[in-house]
């Protein structure tokens, strides 16, 4: 059993694991709880001049949809674009990571979904190619189910 401890004074988040305590330096750490408004906001920004974009809760985070079929959503404070076999190897060429979570059984790879590589946030054309290819994917994986 793990149990966490953040103090905020010190900024330093305690680990306590039976009878082992972890010291972690918090400091340039993303909001590890949920998204914040202020990523939340960037990404929608940086999304804006593509059409019909809305946003909305979604287990842990936010989906991002384009008329009502999601193809991204915020973990965090990551973004995860839809993938297919026809562009995940680009992600994982720039040292993207699939989106993951852990259970009682272990960890959980949700290949469809890739982390938005850190760099397009400074090429905000390149994000928009990214984000419309992977709404091309989306809807054409909503029409297969």
């Amino acid at each position: 059993m793990v149990f966490f401890c953040l103090n905020s004074e010190e900024n330093i988040m305690k680990v306590y694991r039976f009878s082992t305590t972890l010291n972690i330096s918090l400091e340039g750490l993303d909001n590890m709880t949920g998204s914040t408004e202020e990523y939340i906001e960037h990404v929608l920004e940086l999304l804006e001049p593509i059409n019909a974009i809305s946003a909305g809760k979604f287990f842990g985070g936010q989906g991002i949809s384009c008329n009502s079929v999601q193809f991204a959503m915020i973990m965090g404070n990551s973004l995860f674009f839809v993938v297919d076999d026809s562009t995940r190897n680009k992600y994982i060429e720039m040292g993207a990571e699939c989106f993951w979570y852990t259970k009682k059984t272990g960890k959980v790879n949700v290949k469809k979904y890739h982390e938005v590589p850190g760099e397009l946030f400074d090429e905000p054309d390149t994000l928009l190619k990214w984000a419309r290819e992977s709404i091309k994917i989306a809807k054409k994986l909503s029409k297969n189910k």
